[in-house]
This record gives structure tokens, C-alpha cells and sequence, in this order.
């Protein structure tokens, strides 16, 4: 919490700013971008921010001065993690019909928690939302500074040489980071009492802008390489 200390962030701004809507945009992103094939490994990066969203988010949002573990390993999110995991090591096979219930509730997870940001924004003012220069403050660090750092660590690191296709795995990473911040965050707000208009206000206006400046993120992918074109889709690799 040093650098929201620094910068006079509360918890909602820490929040959108640490964690991104991935949940409900990498599958599309990596679909498109790379092909179905490829989305377990964004799936890996949402299970993984989803730990993170439950817990120190979480304990952000609502202020929490300890750690209910109980309540954190119990939580319904940790349990379907979970379960997921031992569903995939253990190659345990559901019904067709489970499955088929699944993808259809899971496709749901995104246009509703579209819904509930549209429901709050219905009921603020516009005006004041793009009047608030401490959104735009908190928009800059979610789409630019987040990537950059995080692009930068990717590079040193020297993690794509690892595996044979780690430019593409890193590559999944990255679409992860630089998605506005998390819808989650509004209905986490409204949960546990904190300033869920505020939050609504904040993924508003950084999808607005990664959706209007992707120039931005050219940018910051500029010394990628198109590896080849499959499907009229283009694949992009860490030079």
C-alpha cells in the first residue's frame, strides 16, 4: 500500500488499478488473436488474478483489518478455482449437459457485469465522471503505466526462452495487463459497502479510452513482429 500512500489513492483507485477486466475480455483477445488453442493459458492468468481479486482485493474493498481465511477459502469464486484444478489435472470429463450449462452461465459473466456498470452509470452524472481529473489520473496508470512496467519485465526477465512458445505465452500475459480495470471491482463496492459509483465511474472511463486510443497500446507493442496471418487474424510475437 506504499505507492497508494505516495499517490493519495483510496481502495477502490488501488484496486482498479492493480487488477484488470481480463476475466470477461482475454478469452475473446486470445481467441482472436491467437486461436482457440491458446485460451487455457489466459484461463491460468484469470484463475491466478482471480486468488488475488478474492483476497487482498477483497480485504481492500471492505476494509477488513484481518484476514478471514475461512471465509476467503469458502468463498464461492475460491471454490470454483478450485475445482476447476482438479478437474483439469485429474482429466475428470463432466456430462455434456454440464457442460453445455456451464459455458452457457459462464458466457453470461461479462454482458452482466456490463449490465450492472450500465445500471450505476444510469444513475450519475455524465458530466461529473468526465469532469474528475482524478479518473483520468487513476485511467493513466491502469492503460500506460501498468503495461509499461509490465511490458519491461517481460523483457528483462528472459522468461520467453524458457519454453519453445513462450513468446506467445508472454504474449497472453500482456493482453491480460492491458484491459481496463476490473468490472469485479463495482459489484465487490456494492458487496461490501464501499464507493461502487466511483468504481463504475473508473471501468467506465478506462474502457472508453482503450477502446479510443489504441494507439496507445500500438505503442507499447510497437517492437512486436507480425509472425503470420491465419484466418485474417493477426499474430503478434516479442521480437
Amino acid at each position: 500500500m506504499g505507492v497508494g500512500k505516495v499517490l493519495k489513492l483510496n481502495e477502490v483507485e488501488m484496486t482498479s488499478i492493480y487488477y484488470s477486466n481480463s476475466d470477461n475480455l482475454i478469452v475473446p483477445l486470445v481467441t482472436f488473436i491467437l486461436g482457440k488453442e491458446w485460451v487455457l493459458y489466459g484461463c491460468v492468468f484469470m484463475s491466478v488474478q482471480l486468488v488475488f481479486l478474492w483476497t487482498h482485493g477483497k480485504n481492500t474493498i471492505s476494509r477488513e483489518g484481518k484476514w478471514d481465511w475461512k471465509k476467503i477459502v469458502f468463498n464461492i469464486n475460491m471454490i470454483s478455482v478450485f475445482a476447476g484444478v482438479v478437474l483439469f489435472f485429474t482429466r475428470i470429463r463432466l456430462p455434456e449437459i454440464v457442460n453445455q450449462t456451464l459455458s452457457s452461465v459462464g458466457s453470461m459473466i461479462g454482458p452482466a457485469s456490463m449490465i450492472v456498470t450500465g445500471m450505476l452509470i444510469a444513475e450519475m452524472n455524465l458530466k461529473s465522471i468526465f469532469e474528475n481529473v482524478k479518473v483520468y489520473f487513476i485511467s493513466f496508470l491502469r492503460l500506460v503505466v501498468i503495461p509499461v512496467i509490465s511490458l519491461m519485465i517481460l523483457k528483462i526477465s528472459g522468461l520467453m526462452n524458457i519454453h519453445s512458445d513462450g513468446k506467445k505465452l508472454l504474449l497472453i500475459v500482456f493482453l491480460a495487463v492491458i484491459t481496463p480495470s476490473a468490472s469485479t471491482i463495482t459489484q465487490m463496492c456494492q458487496v461490501y459497502g464501499n464507493d461502487s459509483k466511483y468504481a463504475s465511474a473508473i471501468n467506465v472511463m478506462t474502457t472508453i479510452v482503450i477502446h479510443c486510443d489504441n494507439a496507445t497500446h500500438g505503442a507499447l507493442v510497437s517492437d512486436c513482429d507480425v509472425e503470420e496471418s491465419i484466418d485474417e487474424r493477426r499474430v503478434f510475437v516479442y521480437s
